[in-house]
This record gives structure tokens, C-alpha cells and sequence, in this order.
């Protein structure tokens, strides 16, 4: 798997086996290079790549968003307020569907108070965060 060998460039990434491993690929190189590239990156997030790509961008953002939360609160905060619903529901579900709710409400401690973030934690409020699960 090309991602998980961090071999990731945009060649790399296009040499990917199937769409959710390229859809992943791309969004490494995007976020290892933001803040450069801000508004192609945005773009890039909330574009809808097929329904498992798209999951595989909102995992890899979120996962990048627990070590990067000043930069994911950035990133998130600077989209329009329709592109922002749109990827604050898919950032939630990704993070519900890996199991991450507690993981993820802890990293974002930092940005707490940043509107994009209380969306997030907002959505994430059916789940238990001390067992990830659904309550």
C-alpha cells in the first residue's frame, strides 16, 4: 500500500491500486503541504470523491487533525459555511466509524472554543465518549 509506506506523492498516489488507496494518497501530499495550497486543498477535502474515497479523505483528516488541531481548526474553519456542514458530517462519522470519539474530543482540547470544532463535537454528542459507542 502505497500510503502506508509514506511513499506519497502525487505520482505515487496516482499509481494507487484502487480509489480509496489514491483518494488517501492525495489527501496525505495535501495535508503534509497545508498551509500552501489552502483554497486547492479545501477544495480537494470537500469534493466528493465516491462514497468510500470520500470516507477514506474524512479519515485521513481527522487523523490528521488529532496530531495537527491548530491547523485542523485553521483548515476547517476558513471554508464556506455549506462546504463546512458537508465535511463536519463526514469528519464525524469517520471518526465514530473508527472508534475515535474519545481519542479525537481529547486532541481537540487545544481549539476547544472554535466554532468548527463545538460543530464537530456537537455531532459527535450521540456517542458515549467513554466506551465509543453508540448511546
Amino acid at each position: 500500500m502505497i500510503a502506508a509506506l509514506g511513499a506519497c506523492g502525487e505520482s505515487a498516489c496516482d499509481a494507487a491500486d484502487d480509489s480509496i488507496e489514491r483518494a488517501g494518497c492525495h489527501t496525505r501530499v495535501r495535508l503534509n503541504k497545508y498551509p500552501t495550497g489552502e483554497a486547492e486543498t479545501a477544495r480537494f477535502l470537500t469534493r466528493n470523491h465516491g462514497e468510500a474515497p470520500s470516507h477514506e479523505v474524512a479519515i485521513v483528516l481527522a487523523n490528521w487533525g488529532m496530531k495537527n488541531p491548530k491547523k485542523f481548526a485553521a483548515l476547517l474553519s476558513n471554508l464556506e459555511p455549506a462546504e463546512r456542514a458537508s465535511i463536519v458530517k463526514r469528519i464525524s462519522y469517520a471518526v465514530v466509524d473508527g472508534g475515535d470519539v474519545r481519542k479525537f474530543s481529547s486532541a481537540m482540547k487545544p481549539v476547544a472554543g472554535e466554532p468548527v470544532i463545538r460543530e464537530i463535537i456537537s455531532e459527535l454528542g450521540d456517542y458515549d465518549l467513554e466506551s465509543d459507542e453508540a448511546t
